[in-house]
């Protein structure tokens, strides 16, 4: 059985060798804004760039009622040392019926191929299938986003297919791939 009810998801902490993963305060909004306003962070997502901090904040406590009501989990990324939100990983369309979830996530682009998107997402996947019990978590990203595709199989996710012209982004219909993971998958995988 899935254990989401067993937590508040507002007040779930994981740690890392040299990250936190932790839900977003209010006192980050101005992070996060940069983080959603940069188009280069955005360009492989269906989110359109936040022109103003006021967006940030709305679209920062939708996050907060959605963890609230169980229908989303969504952290921030924060390294240890100096404790700036440089992340988020997050995961959507809970089903609790059949123990699944999609995956989302995001990296400053400062911070990319440097390993810490692979040591955030160990860590979450491990509290997603070690400790909430999922079953299966998917992730989609664009064909023609090469460094998530690598990222995905390198991680040991399962490419299941092409998903034809499933997503409208800046006016053009894209295609993405499906990866996803078992707990088995996960559980067996020495990520650490």
């Amino acid at each position: 059985m899935l254990r989401l009810n067993e937590f508040d998801l507002r007040n779930v902490i994981i740690k890392s060798d040299h990250l936190i993963l932790k839900e977003i305060p209010f006192e980050y909004k101005s992070r996060f804004f940069e983080l959603f306003s940069d188009d280069e962070v955005l360009q492989f997502t269906d989110k359109k760039p936040t022109q103003h901090i006021d967006e940030a904040v709305l679209y920062l406590h939708e996050i907060h009622q959605k963890s609230a009501q169980k229908s989303h989990i969504y952290l921030g990324i924060f390294n240890k040392i100096d404790k700036m939100l440089i992340g988020i990983v997050s995961l959507y369309h809970l089903d609790t019926k059949h123990r699944f979830g999609s995956l989302g996530i995001l990296l400053d682009k400062k911070c990319w191929r440097k390993g810490i998107m692979s040591e955030a997402l160990t860590e979450f996947l491990e509290f997603c299938f070690e400790i909430l019990e999922f079953h299966r978590i998917e992730a989609q990203t664009y064909v023609n986003n090469l460094p998530a595709v690598r990222f995905f199989e390198k991680l040991k996710f399962t490419k299941e297919g092409r998903l034809r012209e499933n997503f409208l982004i800046k006016g053009k219909f894209e295609d993405s791939y499906l990866f996803s993971m078992l707990r088995s998958e996960f559980i067996k995988e020495s990520y650490k």
